[in-house]
């Protein structure tokens, strides 16, 4: 099976992508089943295939470019992955398509270790879907590994618990994901056997992050652990997960402004020695509530574009509007496209956001088109090394490709095509 778009504007790939896709343009993409199997600028040529075997689609200018990948989404449309069926976890992806989400990481928060061993074997159930199964990338484990306090946002603190004994839960999960998909365990690094924790799992392929840390310094005892940040990354422990997790409340998010100063880096705590560290990369939800657009210009001036992402962290929440949700085992309420997990929204505890209108406010910052869309897709698949098949344009990579408009700075989406097939296409399209 052959598809041709035709008429398409490229979004330029980064150069690292090893893409022939580098500038602005117009051009074409044919696809082969589910691959990308040639590209270029202007009318395409005359290809040696029977015309009546080939599907042409005109893009009528519209944008082209890889389809977003979400390192971390918690759910959506009323759906909870962590408490969730595959046929209510597909039923959620199917009306995601409209919102950007090409690529995600099943992503399962804090909770009984045995429902979150059981959500995992629903993920990989949802992973193996011959239709919606390739929008899942991978498997994202966010907890329980944390310290107890502010930080932890939406973790229910009953089953925070230390790194102590891995046949409670890491086991089981590294036996259920299998080794041909990515799993990610998100700790804080500063529990007790961290650096033992992330050793292991780096040598069974286990993917390694950071979050959830409590930043500022009212407890300086608790800094003293630190000094392990140098060692678990060197380990292995290469990204920080939506930065701006640990902050502790609003009130502390909106005087930042006010006490920024040479020595932030030890006023953020863990999330400042990564956003000095080259061997971390650092996601960002842009709903501009975890980070104030000012937060967000200066994050990237430190860490740069290749060294940052950006993701939803999107709840149940996402795409419902206002509401009370299940997050886990807790209640957190939506606000605004904000979760909150306070009814006084004091507190935050997840997004509502999605891809499309995280590069839309992207570009309400003066962030460049390709650049936005590197942060949403190639560098989270180069983050997974997964960049040899998705994350850009390259010939011979996945065929998860989205057709966009962009008017006024917002961005609509017209067509998502995953692994080759048209799953959603807009009404007006």
């Amino acid at each position: 099976m052959f598809t041709l778009f035709v008429n398409v504007r490229f979004v330029p790939d980064p150069p690292e992508s090893r893409s022939s896709v580098l500038t602005y343009g117009i051009g074409w993409v044919l696809v082969q089943d589910n691959y990308i199997l040639n590209v270029g600028y202007g009318s395409p040529p005359k290809f040696d295939i029977p015309p009546e075997a080939i599907t042409v689609i005109n893009g009528n200018g519209l944008w082209i470019a890889p389809g977003g990948i979400d390192e971390q989404c918690n759910g959506f449309f009323s759906c909870n992955f962590g408490n969730a069926t595959k046929e209510e976890i597909i039923a959620a992806l199917r009306q995601a398509l409209a919102y950007g989400w090409s690529g995600l990481f099943i992503t399962i928060i804090t909770d009984d270790p045995a429902k979150m061993i059981a959500a995992a074997k629903v993920a990989v159930e949802v992973a193996n879907d011959p239709i919606y199964g390739p929008m899942v990338l991978g498997i994202k484990i966010e907890g329980p590994h944390f310290l107890p306090g502010p930080a932890i946002g939406a973790h229910d603190p009953v089953w925070i618990q230390p790194i102590i004994d891995e046949k409670v839960l890491y086991f089981p999960i590294r036996e259920i994901v299998p080794a041909s998909m990515v799993l990610d365990f998100i700790i804080d690094p500063g529990c007790e056997n961290a650096l033992q924790f992330v050793i292991k799992a780096r040598k069974d392929g286990t993917s390694v992050g950071g979050g959830h840390a409590d930043f500022g310094r009212d407890d300086p005892a608790r800094y003293l652990k630190l000094a392990t940040y140098d060692e678990v990354a060197s380990a292995g422990l290469n990204h920080w997960v939506h930065g701006g997790n640990g902050f502790r409340s609003m009130a502390y998010r909106n005087s930042l402004e006010q006490i920024w100063h040479d020595d932030i880096f030890g006023e953020l705590g863990y999330l400042g020695l990564a956003f000095q560290d080259p061997r971390v990369q650092v996601g960002m939800i842009l709903d501009f509530k975890h980070l104030l657009p000012w937060l967000v210009k200066k994050f990237l001036e430190l860490q740069g574009i290749l060294g940052s992402h950006f993701t939803t962290d999107a709840m149940a929440a996402a795409g419902m509007g206002d509401g009370e949700f299940r997050i886990g085992s807790r209640t957190v309420f939506a606000r605004g496209g904000v979760v909150y997990s306070d009814a006084e929204g004091k507190f935050l505890a997840g997004s509502a956001t999605d891809p499309r209108t995280i590069i839309t406010n992207a570009l309400s910052l003066g962030i460049k088109l390709e650049d936005a869309w590197q942060m949403m897709c190639f560098n989270v698949a180069r983050l997974f090394e997964l960049d040899d098949q998705y994350g850009s344009l390259r010939i011979g990579n996945k065929a998860m490709l989205v057709l966009f408009s962009l008017e006024n700075g917002q961005v609509e989406i017209k067509l998502n095509v995953i692994d080759g097939n048209v799953l959603y296409r807009a009404p007006d399209f």
